[in-house]
Parts: structure tokens; C-alpha cells; sequence
């Protein structure tokens, strides 16, 4: 039992952010390329020729 708990406080030692926070940065991360992509597919959209625009079912 000390070597496993020995083995386990050292492995703990060895994190430098607890789970949730490296989680959360992850998060936050893709959700701002998300963002992005969601912004590039709104010029895309709006620089689309009309006769595609007609192909896809979009009209202004």
C-alpha cells in the first residue's frame, strides 16, 4: 500500500493543472475556433454567386 500511495503522490506531483482546468481550457479553445468558422461561413455565404444561391435554395 506505501508504494502505491508513494507512486500516486508523485504522479500527482507531476500534474501541473488539475483535470477540470486543462478541460475547461479545451473548451475555451474550441469554442473560439468555432467562432471563427462560424464567421468564415458567413462570408463564404454572402459571397456565394446567385446562380448557386438558386441551386441551394437561398434567396435574398
Amino acid at each position: 500500500l506505501r508504494r502505491w500511495v508513494s507512486r500516486w503522490r508523485r504522479e500527482q506531483e507531476g500534474m501541473s493543472q488539475p483535470p477540470r482546468l486543462q478541460d475547461q481550457e479545451l473548451i475555451e479553445s474550441l469554442q473560439a475556433k468555432l467562432a471563427l468558422l462560424e464567421a468564415e461561413n458567413q462570408v463564404l455565404k454572402k459571397q456565394l454567386p446567385s446562380h448557386l444561391k438558386v441551386l441551394f435554395g437561398r434567396t435574398k
